[in-house]
């Protein structure tokens, strides 16, 4: 890994005055039950304790009331702009913009003078929210040490665009260069940037970054390709070092599955497409009669909770011998998930993380790739026969799939182990470095 763009460390941190105690912010857009998401912030925030027992950490992030409760850290909005596909939950709206919205609430007809003043009191609370968070995230970096873009998908512009967290991205980095605080990325991944302000976003953020790694190649290629300078690393996912739960499965049938969809293409989704959703609740339909009829047990779960609209759609056409041989697991934990993978055989995921978990439990996993990212994990797991386009698959065709892992289960198993025993060793020497990655300011 290069450290070329690691500054020099340094134990004692200017702001606080205080031997090895630094303040620590890092920025994540998650706080809706997320698991990826939540796997990533707890390794994050473990490491941070690791280096710097005493640290102070603030998360700024778009539900900070579930990130305090589930990190035992302060946590504030990541930014003033909230909108439909970028929701920020705001504890502290002031008086003014409550009684704005209200005023607007009640002008209901006509539609259009409603949408008129709707898009106004939008602008509006956008523009009164961001200068009040602009001015605490001033005030705060103050007494910053370190600032974090820790891990996950946020080179991306699919939730909220240009204005989503490309704009977040590139605020933290333009104030925290402003404040002389170090700006870190690790292990992000890019996703896409669909529009010029996007790219230029986020190949601003990237380019101010003190030291900034990818968590797979083709991350690292998309960002040189936005025309960034600095030196780029490629670091595994954070989540990788989360270690798995204890359990053994007894060798004997059933063949316990544990099957994860998504709502890709659901009316929530920003690109919704009820046509092809049906479609893919038809797979799953399909796959569950299928694995039931021969006699495996399937456990259907979620990672996150939008996606339990999928599994009440399957579970609604799903007859009672079918559901004789299915569990509906609710999981609202990283350590449940993990407990869970440690009481089935295999896992049949969507979801990146549903994937990415089921490796750090090593539990071979049949992925459904919705998105380069998931294809991408599967062939550095060297787990690419095993991976099927969600997009045209059939149901014989991911239960070959199945049938393939459970036959080879045990070596499968074993090379997993090894894999993921190498990627957490990388993201462990990375958080070695975080101490060099501290800078007392002049």
């Amino acid at each position: 890994m290069s450290t070329a763009a690691i500054p020099r460390a340094d134990s004692t941190h200017a702001g606080s005055g205080e031997p090895g105690a630094p303040t620590i912010g890092y920025l994540y857009p998650s706080g809706w039950g997320n698991l990826g998401d939540e796997a990533i912030q707890q390794s994050a925030v473990a490491a941070f304790r690791t280096v710097w027992p005493d640290s102070r950490i603030r998360a700024f992030t778009m539900n900070p009331a579930a990130t305090a409760a589930n990190h035992g850290i302060a946590a504030e909005p990541i930014t003033g702009v909230s909108h439909r596909y970028n929701y920020i939950r705001f504890d502290d709206v002031p008086a003014a913009l409550r009684a704005l919205a209200s005023a607007v609430d009640r002008v209901q007809r006509p539609w259009t003078l409603h949408r008129l003043l709707r898009h106004i009191e939008t602008g509006v609370r956008i523009v009164v929210m961001e200068a009040r968070s602009v001015a605490r995230a001033w005030r705060w970096l103050a007494d910053a040490g370190l600032f974090v873009a820790a891990g996950g998908g946020q080179l991306d512009d699919s939730w909220g665009g240009a204005w989503g967290h490309p704009y977040a991205l590139a605020r933290w980095a333009w104030l925290a260069r402003r404040r002389r605080v170090p700006f870190v990325m690790l292990s992000v991944g890019f996703g896409q940037a669909a529009s010029w302000l996007s790219r230029a976003f986020l190949r601003y953020a990237v380019n101010r970054s003190h030291y900034c790694s990818l968590r797979e190649e083709a991350s690292r290629e998309l960002v040189r390709d936005l025309g960034v300078r600095v030196p780029l690393s490629v670091v595994p996912d954070l989540a990788f070092a989360l270690r798995k739960a204890p359990g053994d499965l007894p060798a004997a049938p059933p063949l316990r599955i544990g099957l994860s969809p998504m709502a890709f293409r659901h009316y929530r989704w920003p690109d919704a497409d009820t046509r092809r959703y049906q479609g893919f609740v038809d797979l799953w339909v399909g796959l569950v009669k299928d694995r039931v009829a021969r006699g495996d047990r399937v456990h259907l779960y979620t990672t996150n909770p939008m996606d339990e609209a999928v599994v009440d759609d399957i579970w609604s056409r799903l007859d009672p011998l079918v559901l004789a041989g299915c569990r509906r697991e609710h999981l609202s934990t990283v350590q449940e998930l993990l407990s869970l993978y440690a009481r089935v055989h295999l896992v049949v995921g969507t979801r990146l993380h549903a994937v990415l978990l089921a490796l750090v439990a090593e539990r071979p996993p049949v992925a459904l790739s919705y998105e380069r990212k998931v294809r991408t994990l599967m062939r550095d797991a060297r787990l690419l026969p095993y991976c099927i386009d969600l997009e045209g698959a059939a149901v014989d065709q991911v239960s070959a799939a199945i049938d393939a892992v459970a036959e080879h289960r045990d070596q499968l198993q074993s090379a997993v182990a090894r894999v993921v025993a190498d990627w957490r060793g990388q993201v462990e020497r990375q958080n070695g470095l975080l101490a060099g990655m501290l800078t007392a300011r002049a």
